[in-house]
């Protein structure tokens, strides 16, 4: 039997897991966040806040259960350059395709200066993939972990609930997020922590905004 919440599955725990799953992801969407405001205060409310009031009072789990701990430190920058350097060659082939040019970076103002491209990257998308990957590499991957074991949780949310957030996007970006999800939960498992899995998925999205504006302004 896997290690569930309680002592074997219960609706009023495992069960409301489940559910919230596609719940709080189709709540975000009915939301439908356009501005950098909405983005960070919709991706905060829903990935970060509402998986934490769930855990703590449904579950009786703290804050550790959404992978916020001391983990490994060396182990888990390790990864996540590693992750960095690997994705690093396809990050640029990727981002000399006008599909791609034309959807990042996603603000047109981070175009203009290296000033407004930071604070995007900062004070922006630093929140979101806070909340984003805490959703995901957190409370989804801790969760499922629990019920079906480790291995089978990487495969589950690499191959079939990560792309499922991408279906809207370019096939090959779909494939690729398949990809990267599976090496985001080595780096989660590597280093016992989710604040590697928030560093590597926002250094990948950063380094693939500066490499588009790169192909852009100096080919």
């Amino acid at each position: 039997m896997q290690n569930h919440f309680g002592k074997g599955f219960a609706f009023h725990r495992e069960g409301v897991f489940i559910v919230s799953l596609p719940l709080l992801t189709l709540a975000f969407n009915l939301i439908r966040p356009a501005t950098p405001f909405q983005l960070v205060v919709a991706s905060i409310s829903i990935f970060l806040i509402a998986p934490f009031l769930i855990a703590r009072f449904i579950f009786q789990k703290n804050i550790r259960f959404l992978g916020f701990k001391k983990g490994f430190l060396g182990r888990g920058l390790l990864g996540v350059i590693i992750g960095w350097l690997i994705f690093l060659p396809i990050m640029n082939l990727v981002a000399g395709q006008k599909e791609f040019q034309t959807m990042y970076p996603p603000f047109s103002v981070m175009r203009e200066s290296l000033a407004a491209f930071l604070f995007f990257e900062v004070l922006v998308f630093l929140p979101i993939f806070f909340a984003v990957q805490t959703f995901l590499f957190g409370y989804a991957y801790n969760g499922l972990k629990k019920m079906i074991g480790r291995s089978k949780t990487a495969l589950l949310l690499s191959f079939i609930l990560i792309p499922l957030f991408y279906f809207s996007r370019p096939p090959i970006e779909i494939v690729l997020s398949s990809f990267v999800a599976f090496f985001t939960c080595w780096i989660n498992a590597r280093g016992r922590s989710i604040l590697y899995p928030i560093l590597f998925g926002w250094g990948l999205s950063m380094i693939l905004d500066a490499l588009v504006l790169q192909k852009i302004f100096l080919p």
